[in-house]
């Protein structure tokens, strides 16, 4: 799978985060967001009483980061999203990975929705950004009142490989949380060697921006 990260570092820093991460990947946790993956056993689906002690075990997990599956999601996160008085430098970081070990991230979108979507105004949206496979997940998730079922649920879920197929190809503009603006975002276990990046530059000038959400969170309240 092809991916794009957005990140934004110091000016007098970026040469040396360019030249790092061409030679050596992305190899350990750097910068503001730290991720980890922890990729629970499908068969607890099946767990009548599944909550998040099953999904998310203490003292396991694999450093991860965000990434998109388009340029102008990525550019969103280095221009405008990560960029700061001190990281105001964005950078693109270009690079592939295979997908056993990539998860959608969804914490701007996808939890806030299982958790607090009525199912009326939100399943036609999951069946366009997840498709039919992450609306089995949300249905399921929907049916239970206990919020750690449905979070575990979401666990699941992001781990699907046919979820993340059908939310790489996404092609409907989200507004998430913290006006995150997107079409897919992912996160990628590491390591990602140097042989998986494609290419890493700065953005010199503003990146068209994305268009007009489609989709936001108060269209599945």
């Amino acid at each position: 799978m092809y991916f794009y990260r957005g990140i934004s570092v110091p000016a007098d820093k970026a040469d040396d985060v360019i030249k790092d991460i061409r030679a050596n990947g992305i190899i350990s946790h750097k910068g503001h967001w730290l991720m980890d993956h922890h990729k629970p056993d499908p068969t607890l689906i099946e767990k009548p009483d599944l909550t998040i002690e099953d999904t998310r075990p203490k003292g396991v997990g694999v450093p991860a980061v965000c990434a998109c599956g388009t340029f102008e999601g990525a550019t969103y996160y280095g221009w405008t999203h990560n960029k700061n008085e001190e990281n105001d430098t964005p950078i693109i970081i270009e690079f592939e990975h295979g997908s056993d070990n990539v998860a959608v991230d969804g914490k701007d979108f996808l939890y806030t929705v299982l958790q607090i979507g009525v199912p009326e105004r939100a399943r036609e949206i999951v069946r366009a950004v997840f498709g039919e496979k992450g609306l089995w997940y949300a249905d399921m998730a929907w049916a239970s009142a206990e919020q750690s079922t449905r979070i575990a649920i979401g666990d699941l879920m992001i781990h699907d490989h046919e979820v993340v197929s059908a939310h790489y190809a996404n092609v409907l503009t989200i507004a998430g949380r913290h006006n995150t603006r997107f079409q897919n975002a992912f996160t990628v276990g590491m390591p990602i060697t140097s042989l998986e990046i494609v290419d890493v530059y700065r953005l010199i000038a503003p990146p068209p921006s994305l268009p007009s959400p489609d989709i936001s969170l108060a269209d599945v309240k």
